[in-house]
């Protein structure tokens, strides 16, 4: 346990390195990636990069051990380390050629009252989907449930808090013992933390986020994807609010994400922390500032569903309504909150993103949902906390209806079956989500691009010039105008450089310029979102 003292002269840092120096050589070979996320990866991955499963350089890792800094979380995504330090460690290593710079994770902390729950509601007759019906039916996932689809097949992981019951054991609850017939993994990432800060992980957040997805007991809880096999990271202390909870975020992500998982529930945000904390501004939830959204955006690029709870301070008066993250992520699927009746809770957080995109993406019941508790069985409670797994289950029923679909056409395809899917807004973004006309579109191919078809086929032509100097044209042509279009640029490590075009384009002639004076010589690729199925290429920046 750290004492005052040394809580007052450590800190936690992210260590971002300039390369990564094996990846040239042959010294330290790729980390081992399961064959089934090999398999995700190439059925619903999309602009991998070579380097992307080259670990952190054991050289670099090396020469910080040897100036005594231990080493917690290790990113290959963001190709950086985190690690506790005191002012002397920090100044050796920003001293290092091969340390691009330093980002602080996590200064101490201060405690949190955790919110009381609600009173257990008085129990309804014992049907079979028991109190559980009346959120399934807001979301409509009860037809595909008797279709069968109750997510077989399909890997959900969960980054949340403690996940077990009241015995101590994984998953210790009715609702969710079938789960303990081999389908569920965990893995605790707060131990290096629960040992620093000297304090006890203690809220089963986790377990109760979980009940809603995969829960099943008839005639009390069923979760739409009770048939799912899942994985469970422990990232989170409730009872805190801490920015060392993004890094663990990130390496359980990476983890799961190398085990083959197909979609991820993150019913977590991040945007103020703790006195001492280093807290967000309402600019930096443009999509590209957490690291939290960074890591998710490039899960998503490696074929895993991410979906995210917007939030809860929608009826704050002390801090910005807007989402958190990494609910920001242009790839990430934003969930806000109802009420049974369809009305929006009125805690559920607001977009836009500072980038003026609309967030959220879709809604669930976020107001008075059955779920299970570990001390008293079961409960009703409120929060997007608890509309985000119901519509992670979701995802999985319609990945078992079609595996072959990609994280952004599974988002295309939940807003345009969604409650409100013509009139978007900051909200509830394109509605309610309808679980029962979405794994329907899915075994429709012709409807899962509705974009592309509404505007009968554009053509994209080859950037130029090529290599650029200052600037290259993209050519793009269409018949009818685009409300929304944009453009990303990533280097050849698959790190977003650039958002140079976010907006409308007319019909006809819709060229967009991207300017690449500000981008260093070397190859890139770009990405063109909004037309249904995204466009990607190359291009060449010279001087």
């Amino acid at each position: 346990m750290a004492t005052a003292a040394q809580a007052q002269e450590f800190g936690k840092y992210w260590v971002f390195f300039t390369d990564k120096l094996d990846a040239a050589g042959t010294s330290s070979p790729p980390v081992q990636i399961s064959q089934r996320a090999l398999d995700r990866r190439a059925l619903r991955g999309r602009n991998i990069p070579d380097a992307i499963d080259v670990p952190v350089s054991p050289h670099y890792r090396a020469q910080l051990q040897d100036l005594g800094i231990t080493v917690v979380h290790e990113s290959r995504w963001l190709n950086a380390v985190s690690a506790y330090m005191d002012r002397d460690g920090k100044q050796s290593i920003t001293d290092l050629p091969f340390v691009s710079h330093l980002r602080a994770v996590a200064p101490m902390d201060v405690e949190k009252i955790f919110p009381t729950p609600l009173a257990l509601a008085p129990p309804r007759p014992s049907i079979d989907y028991g109190p559980s019906e009346v959120q399934l039916n807001v979301a409509n996932a009860i037809p595909p449930l008797e279709r069968g689809l109750n997510g077989e097949n399909v890997i959900l992981g969960f980054l949340d808090t403690r996940f077990d019951g009241t015995s101590g054991e994984l998953f210790d609850a009715p609702s969710l013992s079938h789960l303990m017939d081999g389908r569920a993994t965990w893995r605790d990432f707060t131990e290096a933390d629960q040992e620093f800060h000297g304090s006890n992980q203690r809220s089963r957040h986790g377990l109760s986020v979980a009940s809603v997805a995969v829960g099943y007991a008839p005639g009390f809880l069923i979760g739409p994807a009770h048939g799912a096999t899942v994985y469970a990271a422990t990232t989170e202390f409730e009872h805190h609010e801490r920015n060392s909870e993004e890094d663990n975020l990130v390496a359980a992500l990476e983890w799961m994400e190398s085990e083959g998982v197909d979609v991820v529930n993150i019913s977590l945000g991040y945007r103020q922390f703790d006195t001492g904390q280093h807290s967000y501004s309402p600019i930096d939830f443009d999509g590209d500032t957490g690291l939290t959204t960074i890591a998710a955006d490039r899960a998503a690029m490696l074929g895993v569903v991410v979906v995210s709870s917007a939030g809860n301070s929608g009826a704050d008066i002390f801090e910005p309504k807007t989402i958190g993250m990494p609910a920001d992520g242009d790839s990430v699927i934003a969930v806000g909150g109802v009420e049974a009746t369809g009305r929006r809770s009125t805690f559920s957080s607001l977009g836009p993103t500072s980038d003026n995109r609309i967030k959220p993406d879709v809604a669930a019941q976020a107001t008075s949902v059955f779920l299970a508790v570990h001390e008293v069985g079961y409960t009703f409670f409120d929060g997007t906390s608890f509309s985000s797994p119901m519509v992670a289950a979701v995802v999985c029923q319609i990945l078992q209806a079609n595996p072959e679909l990609n994280p952004m056409e599974v988002l295309q395809l939940l807003r345009s079956t969604a409650s409100q899917e013509n009139s978007p807004d900051n909200f509830l973004g394109w509605g309610i989500v309808d679980a029962d006309a979405a794994t329907i579109k899915a075994t429709t191919p012709v409807s899962i691009e509705p974009e592309i078809n509404a505007i009968e086929g554009p053509t994209f032509g080859s950037p130029h010039p090529n290599p650029a100097l200052r600037w290259t044209i993209l050519p793009i042509r269409t018949n009818r105008k685009l409300n929304h279009a944009e453009v990303q640029v990533y280097d050849t490590l698959g790190r977003l450089v650039a958002r140079p075009y976010s907006g409308p384009l007319e019909a006809g002639k819709a060229d967009i310029t991207l300017d690449t004076s500000g981008l260093a010589p070397g190859a890139y690729h770009y990405v063109i979102n909004g037309y249904g199925r995204p466009h990607s290429g190359t291009f060449m920046v010279g001087r």
